[in-house]
């Protein structure tokens, strides 16, 4: 049996403010590495990073260039943005969470989620090795520490949206 072909698409900007949140540098992941260990045995078709160009402030411009010439390098390819005329980015992500119900979220991040926690359960240490794989320039004690807030805020929210 062929394996399911998967194109993997980023809101580059909501991506790379959650991870600075995290005190972790959108540069320092291996963006492919990672995509891949979430795929498990699906076939990756292409990595699309989307995200509006910075204008105007030439240090800022700088910095998005270089981080899209990471990404370029590991073999991401900068999706555009549209939007409809008028329309801001909070009304469209807004029509966008609005038209897709609880099951329907459910079933799209099962196929990703799932094999995480199954990995989780049969070999923590396993998954802890991959993960720290996916960011070679953090020391066990740092990484440690995110992930401990990444549960944290994950289980938040789960009880924030279950209420």
């Amino acid at each position: 049996m062929a394996a399911t072909r998967c194109t993997v698409f980023i809101d580059g900007s909501n991506f790379y403010h959650g991870l600075r949140r995290l005190g972790v540098d959108s540069q320092d992941l291996d963006y492919r590495r990672m995509v891949e260990k979430l795929l498990a045995d699906r076939e990756l078709r292409g990595i699309r990073y989307y995200v509006g160009r910075v204008s105007g402030d030439l240090p800022r411009m700088r910095r998005q260039s270089r981080a899209l010439n990471v990404l370029r390098r590991q073999g991401v390819t900068r999706g555009a943005r549209k939007k409809p005329a008028g329309a801001t980015r909070k009304n469209v992500l807004a029509e966008v969470v609005d038209a897709i119900d609880g099951d329907e979220w459910q079933a799209l991040a099962a196929p990703i989620i799932e094999p995480v926690l199954a990995r989780a359960k049969a070999d923590p240490e396993g998954l802890l090795d991959d993960i720290a794989s996916a960011y070679p320039e953090m020391d066990a004690e740092a990484l440690t520490e995110r992930l401990a807030r990444i549960l944290f805020v994950a289980e938040v929210y789960g009880r924030a949206d279950a209420s």
